[in-house]
């Protein structure tokens, strides 16, 4: 009977605290998020965050790897909340540019309270090729940070 409970427990514990760990980063672990379409142009992509090294605990490393967008174009990365307030995304600098083919692979440095405290990762079209230029800036994909992240 005794051993029940403490079986029991054990069980409650394990279930518990991979509920507990879901926030991106807060455990440390790696985790990725699908990157969908806003532009109706078929475009995709996933976002990974993952700890950046252990000496420095309060920067992940944010990859993304993109396709189906305009090549050899300028896009940029962002965090961005429900009322449409947006902040660059990356500790140095937050865009890129395709290929021929409209794919791309970015890697930047990002700190973890950053990612906790916004609900969405926004990838923005520069349609005049200026990362400085936010004003025409189109978005085209969108990563929900707290529900659409995954082991």
């Amino acid at each position: 009977m005794k051993l029940n409970r403490v079986l029991l427990a054990l069980t409650a514990f394990f279930f518990l605290t991979g509920f507990i760990g879901i926030g991106i980063g807060s455990d440390g672990a790696k985790r990725s998020l699908d990157l969908k379409d806003t532009s109706g142009g078929g475009a995709s992509g996933e976002a990974t965050i993952e700890p950046f090294e252990s000496k420095m605990p309060d920067l992940r490393t944010l990859g993304i790897f993109v396709n189906g967008l305009k090549p050899a174009s300028v896009y940029s990365l962002w965090y961005a909340d429900e009322q449409g307030k947006r902040s660059p995304a990356g500790v140095k600098t937050n865009h890129f540019t395709t290929d021929a083919s409209g794919k791309a692979r970015y890697v930047t440095t990002v700190y973890e309270y950053e990612v906790d405290d916004w609900r969405y990762l926004d990838v923005m079209h520069h349609p005049d090729g200026n990362p400085q230029n936010t004003g025409g800036m189109i978005q085209v994909l969108r990563g929900d940070l707290v529900y659409g992240t995954h082991p």
